[in-house]
């Protein structure tokens, strides 16, 4: 996070601080530790230097640059949503905003509250649709998005029935900052099923409206490094006007107030009837036209990476839900050991960590990720070699997996005689298997395994030899780095 306060292209509102009491600096430094993107009158007056003011032309272009230089910038900083957000507790800015003496910094902090409401409301969502995707993506960036919302929550919560989304939109970088200062009131013809503005739930399709006016993205898969940006948006509508068309009849009707429209598309786009969809064992998205703007309130402009590998560890002792489990000394060293592990795979292999707490959350996950190259890990209890062997099965080759037990001598009688399988309860055994897993070496993995032999061997004083690993141990038969979304298969 340092690096966005040293860096000059963003905000600058270090003035704020200074005006308030001293006991709530804390929340100030939190507040300024995130990126956002102020609209009409919604930009505080304690941002001093207003170039994410995209009300303003010039920092419309500049937020253009700004996205179209994250696809020359592979080295950008990371902005985990999930963590960095956290940062800032609802609860945090109220205490702000009693101590506060002035009424404008009272209103100022008030409406950064509102808009974090907004936006942790919505955080589940965002990392479910996340982990539903077919290829794998890392956040590299997000701006919050800081306007003024009571229109909108007056129209929703007046709304019968009401039904709400998260939804995403994808523009190319030049088309972004005018749509937002414009609040989606720009009605599109792209599609030609009616006026409005249309969305998405689905995080692979978003990827194809985000190229430039040629739609060179259409259709093609998203390379590994590849960076796009869209807009998330929360999205309401009456539950009862949500209408599935499946034709283009009423192409340039506009859906009533309050109502949504829902098709399904394929791979390239395309608008399927119900007999095609029923047919239909390829790429599906869901496709949303809204035709009134005061439906939507964009929340964020996220920048996503396409990354080549993915860590999928089960393990059934896993479990943040059961409060039990925090009086437990063995879990609360495994959440710690296994929270190491994860800060480490992101930050020094790109890779995110997906915890699954049984064998079928695990499979489905790797069916949906099987274009992707995936890592295993799992505990050893809980049939684990079944597991290993049916994962294997859907990724098509007998790849390398990790045993991860702080019990493994329980383990090592059947792991040394299963091909391309380790075992390790140690942090720095995990790192080095992961990194030379990624980085595709054969020979590190090769030494790993002779240094876990000997230290396994001589703690438990036994002679210990796995199996030499065979030509499937890096094998990912349906990695996909090119093609198009029609060569895509879905079980």
């Amino acid at each position: 996070m340092e690096s966005i306060r040293q860096n000059p292209i963003y905000e600058n509102i270090e003035d704020f601080p200074n005006r308030i009491n001293r006991e709530v600096n804390e929340v100030a430094r939190k507040i300024e530790n995130h990126k956002f993107l102020f609209i009409g009158n919604a930009r505080p007056d304690f941002v001093q230097e207003s170039i994410l003011d995209i009300t303003n032309k010039r920092n419309q272009k500049r937020l253009k640059n700004l996205l179209k230089s994250y696809n020359d910038n592979e080295e950008e900083n990371t902005i985990n949503i999930y963590e960095e957000s956290k940062n800032i507790a609802i609860n945090d800015l109220d205490k702000l905003i009693d101590m506060l003496s002035s009424e404008a910094d009272k209103q100022e902090v008030n409406q950064l509250k509102l808009n974090f409401e907004e936006f942790h409301d919505k955080e589940k969502e965002l990392e479910e649709d996340l982990k539903d995707t077919i290829f794998e993506y890392k956040i590299i960036n997000i701006y919050l998005i800081i306007k003024e919302t009571s229109n909108y929550k007056s129209s929703r919560d007046n709304c019968p029935n009401k039904e709400i989304k998260l939804l995403y939109h994808g523009a190319p970088p030049d088309s972004i900052a005018k749509i937002l200062k414009d609040n989606f009131n720009c009605f599109s013809d792209v599609r030609l099923i009616g006026q409005g503005s249309y969305f998405t739930d689905n995080l692979d399709y978003v990827w194809f409206y985000t190229g430039n006016r040629k739609r060179e993205r259409f259709f093609h898969i998203p390379k590994v490094n590849q960076t796009f940006s869209f807009i998330a948006s929360e999205i309401y509508y009456d539950k009862t006007k949500e209408y599935f068309e499946y034709n283009v009849d009423n192409r340039n009707n506009i859906v009533e107030r309050n109502g949504i429209r829902r098709d399904k598309v394929d791979g390239t786009s395309k608008i399927l009837t119900r007999e095609e969809i029923n047919n239909n064992k390829g790429f599906i998205a869901n496709e949303f036209l809204i035709s009134y703007q005061n439906q939507i309130l964009p929340l964020y402009v996220i920048t996503l990476k396409r990354c080549k590998y993915l860590i999928v560890w089960r393990d059934y002792n896993f479990d943040l839900n059961n409060p039990n489990n925090y009086n437990n000394e063995q879990f609360k060293k495994m959440v710690e050991f296994n929270e190491k592990i994860r800060k480490f795979s992101a930050r020094e292999v790109d890779s995110k960590v997906y915890y699954v707490k049984s064998s079928e959350e695990g499979l489905q996950l790797i069916k949906k990720k099987r274009y992707n190259k995936i890592i295993l890990m799992t505990n050893g209890n809980n049939n684990a070699k079944e597991y290993i062997t049916d994962a294997r099965k859907i990724i098509g080759a007998n790849c390398i997996a990790l045993v991860s037990s702080f019990q493994p001598a329980n383990h090592l009688k059947w792991i040394k005689d299963f091909k391309n399988t380790l075992i390790s309860n140690r942090e720095d055994f995990h790192e080095r298997f992961i990194k030379s897993v990624i980085l595709f070496d054969l020979e590190e993995l090769k030494d790993l395994k002779e240094d876990i032999e000997e230290y396994y061997g001589t703690k438990y004083k036994i002679k210990l030899k796995f199996q030499d690993f065979d030509s499937d141990i890096l094998k990912y038969p349906h990695y996909k780095n090119e093609g198009k979304f029609t060569d895509i298969i879905v079980e």
